[in-house]
This record gives C-alpha cells, structure tokens and sequence, in this order.
C-alpha cells in the first residue's frame, strides 16, 4: 500500500491513500520552506497563531465546538525540521460519513484549509491578541527544553555538531528573536511561507479519488497559490568539518550525566538508507544492541544506552544515561563498541535482532493511521517513494558485509558531556 501522487496544483501534491480498514479520515497538510536563523522564529510562531481561528470561526473556542459538533474531530499543528528545511504540519481526524450518517469529510477539507488559507485577521493583519499571547506561549515552549535533561543534550549535540548550520537550528527558534516579530512581519512571512513552500497533502480515507480533488478544488484555494516558485532543499545536512573530535561538557544541577556522542557516516553515497539504519541497529537498537548488552548490563555503565539515525542529517546520535564518575569509562566502553562493528565483530545473531527489531518498529504501524501517513511524510520529506512493504523487504535484505562496511564509515563528530 502506498498513496497515489495526484497533482493537484503548482507544486501542490495530494497523496492519496485509499482504505477502509480504520474508521476515520485522516487528512495532514504539510508546508515545507527553508530553514534558517533569520525566520526560524517567526515560522515557529505561525501555525500557533493560524490554529486561534479563522475568518469563519474567529476565535479557538469557535473552532473547539465546531471539532465537537463533528463527533469530536481533532485538528492539530506542529513543527519538524527535515534536513535543510522546516516542516509546519497540519493534521485533521474524523470520523467516516457511514459512521455518523454527516458529511464530515467534506467538512474536516473545509475546516483544514481555513485554518491555514483563511485566516482571522483584523485590518489586514492577524489579531494583536493572539499573537502577543502566542508569543508568550512559544517563549516557555523554548525555555522549557532545558527541564528535559535527556533532550536538552540530544538538542545541545545537534547544535555543536552542525555549528552555523542549518540542521543545527532549533526547531521552535529563539527567544531573542520573539520580541523583534511585529505582527507585520508575522503576515508577511505568512504570505512568503504560501507563495514558496513545497506543500503536500495527504489524505487517508474511502472516499473516492475524484470526490477528493473536488473538495479540494473547492476549499483548497488562494491567490497566493496560483503562481508559486517554491524554495526547498533536497540535499541533506552535514555536520561542520572538525580537524578533531569536538569535546563538549556542560554543567547544570543534575544527578545523572547525559552523554550523547553524535557520529556521521561518512562516504554516504554509497550505502542505503536501510543499511545505515540496520548498522544503527546493531548498535543501538534495542535490548539486543551493544549498547544495551556491554553498555549498560555488562558494564552496568549507564541506566540507558541507545542509539538512533537520522537520515536527513546522515548522523547516529548514540546516547547514555549514567552516573557523573562514569564518563571516561562510558565513551571508552562506547567507541569500543564501534570498533569491534569496524572489525566485523558482528553475530548473526546481533543481526538478525537488528533486523527483527527494525521490521516489526514497521509492521506496527498499520496499527494507527496517523503514524500510516507519518511514514509516508517522512518518506515525501526524504525525497524517497518506498512503501511500507517495499522497506521490510529491503530491511530483510540488508546483508553483515553492508553493516561492517557502515561501520567503518561511522566517524565520531562531537562528544558532548551534561554534568553536575
């Protein structure tokens, strides 16, 4: 199963997948521009403020009844960052019309494309009210990153690593730049962010092909849509050049370390996505993992030990729980890990975990809709068309050559170290 690529505008796709398996629609609206220090921010800011109302339903308790009155339909926003660009992200569930006996398809398309196309608005701009109190939202939303110690450092690797970057920007921006936003500048970044982004629907129901486009058609418009030059990066992002590995430590009021080292893969062309994410695996992936057997139980180094890759950066951020004193020991312990995947001390065994973890992390995602469509976004982000399928069976294919060859490619960037 994989959605139908339907164009639908100048540079507009709707994916459409077709199913009667769930019980409700699934609609995301996904807006795709550069991501950059200067309008990190103000991008950031966006979607909270289009989520507070629209020129029909002017205010969010408007928009909250409205969501009730249709069986208590959900509609969200949020943001990402993929690669060299920023995601804003809109989502809509609802109910299947059979279920309640209303057209609520026609009206989760209506309800979606107000929010983001046809905005409230008070003399040409969006209402004072709601940006100043979105403003102060967003800046706990940013100063609040620091309480999750774990995400703190996973936030604070990716920023040493790709230094001056783009991949290295945080993805809700800056509190510094908050109170240089005027609502003018808001608008018309609004308006840039309509006339350049890559925009991709994607829908999840059973209604017909034909009767989508047509609602889409009518509900779906905008001048601002018509002629549009979009602006997106396909390539993915590197970490800065370092002549060494970038050692980092920082100190707060904790009681266990954070350690998170951030590694790339280097000569990247040359193996596939799936093999990088299966010599991940091996790694850290799961109670099978190295770092999970030598790390943490043989070594009893760390309360948690795991890995993850990220595709559109071309990186592994291997990370550790563990007590402040253990830090040498930890990153000695951890590299040695690498090491003996360098030297093809891999079992059989350790693969094939690494792959049946993998797998079934796949085949669980027929169990929810939204995270369906999830994979199909990230695959649209990644510039890839791979079904779910398709995925496992390259997953399956992935050989222990690949993975030692992976191997030998990781190469340590940063270490970064948070501590008392």
């Amino acid at each position: 199963m994989e959605p139908k690529i339907i164009n639908f505008k100048n540079n507009i796709d709707i994916h459409y997948l077709k199913d009667n398996k769930y019980k409700t629609n699934f609609i995301s609206v996904i807006l795709t521009v550069p991501l950059n220090r200067e309008t990190v921010t103000t991008n950031a800011l966006i979607p909270a403020v289009l989520r507070r109302g629209t020129k029909r339903l002017d205010s969010m308790k408007k928009l909250e009844i409205e969501m009730e009155e249709m069986y208590g339909a959900s509609l969200d926003c949020g943001l990402d960052k993929a690669g060299k660009n920023h995601v804003l992200k809109f989502y809509i569930e609802t109910a299947k019309d059979e279920m309640v006996g209303e057209n609520l398809f026609e009206k989760a398309i209506q309800n979606i494309s107000e929010i983001i196309l046809n905005p409230y608005l008070e003399n040409g701009l969006f209402k004072e009210e709601y940006v100043v109190q979105e403003k102060k939202t967003l800046e706990i939303l940013i100063n609040d990153k620091i309480n999750d110690k774990t995400s703190y450092a996973r936030v604070r690797c990716i920023e040493e690593m790709f230094n001056n970057k783009d991949y290295g920007i945080y993805v809700y921006g800056y509190t510094d730049d908050l109170n240089k936003i005027t609502n003018e500048m808001l608008y018309n970044q609004y308006v840039n962010i309509l006339k350049t982004a890559k925009i991709d629907i994607f829908v999840y129901t059973n209604e017909s092909e034909d009767n989508v486009k047509e609602l889409f058609h009518k509900y779906f418009s905008n001048s601002y849509l018509e002629e549009r030059k979009i602006i997106y990066n396909v390539e993915n992002c590197f970490p800065t050049i370092k002549e060494k590995e970038n050692i980092v430590n920082e100190s707060l009021d904790i009681n266990q370390g954070k350690l998170v080292i951030g590694a790339t893969i280097e000569n990247e062309n040359e193996f596939t996505p799936y093999q990088k994410t299966i010599a991940n695996a091996v790694l850290g992936v799961g109670a099978n993992s190295k770092m999970f057997r030598y790390v943490r139980e043989k070594e009893h180094l760390a309360y948690s030990a795991a890995s993850s890759y990220i595709r559109n950066a071309n990186t592994i951020l291997i990370f550790a729980g563990i007590e402040l004193n253990n830090y040498d020991k930890a990153v000695t312990v951890i590299k040695k890990q690498i090491d003996n995947m360098k030297k093809g001390e891999i079992t059989a065994k350790e693969l094939q975990d690494a792959k049946s973890v993998i797998i079934n992390s796949y085949k669980t995602l027929f169990d929810e809709q939204y995270r369906i469509i999830n994979y199909y976004i990230n695959q649209c982000l990644s510039n890839s068309n791979v079904n779910i399928e398709e995925t496992i069976k390259e997953i399956e294919n992935v050989k222990m050559e690949d993975v030692i060859k992976v191997a030998n490619s990781i190469k340590i960037d940063t270490i970064y170290y948070l501590k008392k």
